[in-house]
């Protein structure tokens, strides 16, 4: 039987603690969704990976997070570098996984505070807005208050190869309590994600690049151009799955991470 999660509150993050191993994943998540998310990812990762701790973190304003507006990748990035002190261990190894627009604050902390970390895994996202055919920002426009109803679900539903194989109910709720502020900061700071003329910045790490084969939000380009960063790079597209691999093929996806985790 798996171990629950341990709920603790941390450099004023609240997070989800899976697994009492001496190395030490944080999983940031995606827009409109909470460390919940990563449940079956978490357990099955402790299966598989036994001397990792996974730690999945709610951002400002997502999950069961206060709502505290935030609107800039590199504020949040600093931010989880003062709960990264807090997670190392005296001879553990750190690494993020970041999914989605938790991808982009992981690269921009990488560019940023590098020298922390052991490896990071990018799932999902790239170094600026996505040019897939569906994403957020598409579905909403230039909506100005937080989705609400059908639009809610349209987005949830986009985020999978085969919703209808999903328990969506809780990923709408998650997605739904995010508050007018929270939306607005959200989406700009998606907006004006660019890192990718600033290559040259990123330190060299061992990178995990993770895609959904069927994900329509993030390309196949767009991930492989991260192999551009120095660095050992290992590219795995997750076949069949969509935007979020981690939800939908939770085992599979955590048995690539724990085979990369490994190796390092």
């Amino acid at each position: 039987m798996s171990p629950a999660a341990v709920e603790q509150i941390l450099a004023g993050f609240r997070v989800r603690r899976y697994g009492q191993g001496r190395h030490v994943a944080l999983l940031v998540h995606g827009a409109m969704l909470s460390a919940a998310s990563w449940e079956p990812f978490q357990k099955a990762l402790g299966l598989h990976a036994p001397s990792w701790t996974s730690v999945a973190v709610d951002l400002p304003g997502f999950g069961l997070a206060p709502d505290e507006p935030w609107d800039d990748y590199g504020e949040m990035a600093e931010r989880l570098v003062t709960l990264l002190s807090q997670l190392r261990t005296a001879s553990g190894k750190l690494v993020v996984v970041g999914h989605s627009m938790g991808g982009g604050i992981a690269l921009t902390m990488l560019r940023d505070r590098g020298e922390v970390l052991n490896g990071m895994v990018v799932m999902d996202s790239g170094l600026g807005q996505s040019q897939g055919e569906v994403s957020i920002g598409s579905i909403v426009g230039d909506l100005s208050a937080p989705p609400a109803g059908q639009i809610v679900r349209t987005i949830v539903e986009s985020w999978f190869s085969e919703p209808q194989h999903i328990d969506l109910e809780p990923l709408i709720r998650d997605a739904g309590r995010v508050n007018a502020e929270t939306f607005a900061g959200m989406l700009a700071a998606i907006r004006k994600h660019d890192l990718s003329g600033e290559v040259s910045r990123f330190p060299a790490i061992p990178l995990l690049l993770l895609r959904g084969s069927r994900d329509r939000t993030r390309t196949a380009l767009e991930m492989q151009a991260l192999s551009k960063l120095p660095g050992r790079s290992d590219y795995v597209e997750i076949s069949g799955s969509g935007h979020c691999p981690h939800i939908e093929d939770a085992t599979v996806t955590a048995l690539v991470v724990a085979s990369w985790l490994a190796r390092l």
